[in-house]
């Protein structure tokens, strides 16, 4: 995997962790936070499925 996608993966978890702190303190509507965080995480979902499809060949 590269290098690039690592990164991705890392600062999707990061946005997960600040996702979860906005929500415990209760900064705007939790929903927002969880599907821009869900969108983003199957962004990073594909991503990943794209660069293995391309290492496995």
């Amino acid at each position: 995997m590269h290098t690039s996608v690592k990164a991705l993966i890392l600062s999707t978890t990061a946005s997960l962790v600040m996702v979860v702190v906005l929500t415990a303190a209760g900064v705007g509507p939790a929903w927002l936070w969880w599907t821009l965080w869900a969108a983003l995480a199957a962004g990073t979902a594909a991503i990943v499925a794209v660069e293995r499809r391309q290492d496995s060949v």
